[in-house]
């Protein structure tokens, strides 16, 4: 045998883990790499084995019912048995106080959850290695505070090593899962933006067609009118007219729903949205005042659309409407932006299914279409006005989705 490899056969493993299926995959993990393994469910019942048969090493989960693995550790190391025995920490735990307790209890390494199994088995070799050579450094007594809190520990420095490389191994690892994290899910991204596109290609296209053969039927429907004579048939034409006209307004809302989601959401200055010319081509007919500035909001690309739905929804709806104010009040940590006018309002019991497609006199898409674009970045949107004294529509922005500069 070579002078860097310990004799497997001889090494006996006491596993401490209270999840019977961790232990036994534990087990059967040593038991594949010719160690000799045996469980206990806790770490009162490993210090009753441990008088019993002394284990080459302690192998013990940190979180348990009772006594966890720190005071196991303790335990282990207070001189009532043989100092000479390892224990390795298995912990799901990252935080630096952690790694420190485990310093603390007396612990010469640890092993990350979820850990992979040769990676494991190398540790305890390695550890094993290590006790087998009998050098030991002298300890050293430190101090060392985190949060506040105080930590007495005390070391040699060959375990402060084996710490500190666990602890970039453990980085390590992380970091590498992290970057084909990312990979992936740019891979999917990527194949999302192009399963998108051949959507979106395929939509315009059958919208189009369908467009071109609405527009011929619509086309010809006044013609054929002319024609009638008898009223009950006028009656059923008009009909039909009314209903080409509606399925050229639903193929166009396809268009702009289509848009929604496609790219991703981005930092948007509200104010000079809503004082643009799509919106302010409404100025000539109503008085619209905004108090907007230094407002940004992280949207969907279409958040223009939005402003323009409620100003066109409240000139076409809000009966004699003669103003509408657009601005922004804070709300604790959110932030309100408030659109009313003087109009009509909308009744209680019609406040919420307003947002509901299909809802009014024509395709009842335009509000549906804003709590659409609103809710990708979870914004919210309710109608809070008095009926008869005019709609009040309020927009509310969580914390992170909205910054205000001065």
């Amino acid at each position: 045998m070579s002078d860097n490899v310990v004799d497997r056969k001889r090494s006996y493993i006491l596993v401490v883990e209270d999840s019977p299926t961790q232990a036994e995959m534990l087990r059967h993990l040593l038991l594949q790499n010719n160690y000799m393994a045996r469980v206990a469910n806790s770490g009162e019942n490993a210090l009753e084995i441990i008088k019993e048969e002394t284990p080459d090493l302690v192998l013990t989960d940190i979180v348990m019912p009772g006594m966890d693995g720190y005071e196991l550790c303790k335990k282990v190391k207070s001189g009532q048995f043989n100092e000479d025995i390892p224990v390795l920490l298995v912990t799901a735990l990252s935080d630096p106080k952690d790694l420190i307790r485990g310093l603390e209890s007396g612990a010469d390494n640890f092993v990350v959850k979820p850990y992979d199994g040769a990676d494991l088995v190398n540790t305890v070799n390695d550890l094993l290695l290590d006790f087998s050579l009998k050098k030991h450094d002298e300890r050293e007594e430190a101090a060392i505070i985190i949060d506040n809190e105080q930590y007495i520990v005390s070391a040699d420095r060959r375990k402060v090593i084996r710490f500190l490389l666990s602890t970039y191994g453990a980085a390590e690892k992380k970091r590498r899962e992290l970057e084909a994290e990312v990979l992936n899910r740019k891979a999917v991204e990527d194949a999302l933006r192009q399963a998108n596109k051949k959507l979106n290609l395929l939509g315009s296209i059958t919208r189009h067609d369908v467009l071109n053969k609405i527009i011929i039927l619509n086309g010809f429907i006044p013609f054929i009118k002319k024609k009638i004579t008898d009223e009950k048939v006028l009656e059923d034409f008009v009909r039909i007219e009314q209903a080409g006209i509606a399925i050229q307004r639903l193929i166009n809302f396809t268009k702009e729903y289509e848009n929604l989601g496609s790219e991703s959401a981005r930092w948007q200055d509200v104010d000079s949205i809503v004082n643009g010319t799509l919106i302010q081509q409404f100025a000539n007919r109503i008085e619209l005042k905004t108090e907007l500035k230094g407002l940004m909001l992280f949207a969907d690309i279409m958040l223009e659309k939005v402003f323009y739905n409620l100003v066109e929804n409240a000139v076409r709806h809000g009966g004699k409407i003669s103003h509408i104010n657009i601005y922004f009040i804070q709300d604790g940590e959110n932030l309100k932006i408030i659109c009313e006018d003087d109009g009509s309002g909308i009744a209680d019991k019609e406040k919420e299914s307003v947002f509901e497609r299909g809802y009014g006199q024509n395709t009842g898409l335009g509000l549906f279409l804003i709590r659409e674009i609103l809710s990708i970045t979870g914004i919210l949107i309710k109608e809070n006005g008095n009926f008869g004294k005019g709609a009040r529509f309020e927009i509310l922005v969580p914390p992170g989705k909205y910054r205000l500069s001065t």
